[in-house]
């Protein structure tokens, strides 16, 4: 596994949050970032970018390698067993459906024929999906107990949260009866020595009301700043307004039910929020001309 300056994963493939059943079951695929979790956050935000690619420039090789790139890339973040990643690449799916419709590449019976064979295929391969969602039970009990804890720090320090950095130390004195630091094999009850699953909820946790409607009203402006973009007439402009739109909303889905540590992603987000931010907010022309329709 690569380390250093594309990420650190030191020990990680020895690592038991890697089994996808309790006991084994085999593993959890994950690439230069120490978790699987921060590898489907990776190809959340860069997975867009490759169809939108494909789409917008009419040399036949380099919409042959980028549709090839996200098929690869989609089985990648399957195999990383992220169910929070999975459904917010599934939201993705649907704003880059529409996002389609609008500048025409796809029509209204070419959205309802994607939509019609969208419910065939996800009928036929549900019991797939469920075994998937069902993965590691004992994760989710985790996840309950943490967030009934979480929902009472919040009522407690509701304006200004408990701060920054804090949540995982302040959690521990919201200890329920019959939790211990020790190891047992009821997994609720060393809930407190594992960070709140959801980034959300930590950093509301952890800055309050008004922090976090600062920093979550950052993040809805310049994503607003993006859907604008997608109806520029600029190539560029639209690309790049789309693949943050989509990127960005499905890592938002993920950090309902994830936390994110990995300090690659958040740079990788603001790094395109700075690209928006930069390219302005005017579309320049309303009316677009796609190279070809799909359908």
């Amino acid at each position: 596994v690569a380390a250093g300056s594309f990420g650190r994963a030191d020990a990680v493939d020895t690592s038991e949050h890697l089994n996808i059943e309790r006991g084994g079951g085999g593993k959890r695929a994950f690439g230069t970032v120490p978790s699987p979790r921060g590898t489907a956050g990776h190809l959340l935000l860069l997975l867009p970018w490759a169809p939108l690619v494909a789409l917008h420039y009419r040399r036949r090789w380099l919409s042959a390698a980028c549709l090839g790139l996200f098929a690869a890339g989609t089985v990648a973040l399957i195999l990383t067993y992220s169910r929070a990643a999975f459904i917010g690449y599934m939201v993705g799916v649907v704003i880059g459906l529409w996002l389609f419709v609008r500048w025409g590449y796809l029509s209204r019976r070419g959205l309802a024929l994607c939509t019609l064979g969208a419910v065939v295929v996800g009928g036929a391969i549900s019991p797939v999906v469920v075994s998937f969602i069902e993965k590691r039970p004992d994760n989710v009990r985790v996840r309950e107990a943490q967030f009934l804890t979480t929902f009472e720090m919040i009522k407690d320090n509701l304006i200004m949260g408990v701060g920054p950095n804090n949540s995982a130390s302040t959690q521990r004195r919201y200890k329920r009866d019959g939790t211990s630091g020790a190891a047992v094999t009821d997994a609720t009850k060393i809930s407190d020595i594992h960070p709140i699953h959801s980034q959300h909820l930590a950093n509301l946790a952890e800055t309050g009301l008004v922090g976090f409607a600062l920093y979550a009203g950052f993040f809805f402006v310049v994503f607003r700043r993006a859907a604008r973009l997608t109806r520029s007439s600029e190539t560029l402009k639209r690309v790049a307004g789309g693949g943050l739109l989509i990127g960005g909303v499905a890592l938002s889905v993920q950090f309902l039910a994830d936390p994110i540590f990995e300090h690659a992603i958040y740079a990788l987000l603001w790094f395109l929020c700075g690209v928006v931010w930069a390219l302005g907010d005017r579309p320049d022309v309303p009316t677009l001309k796609p190279n070809r329709r799909l359908m």
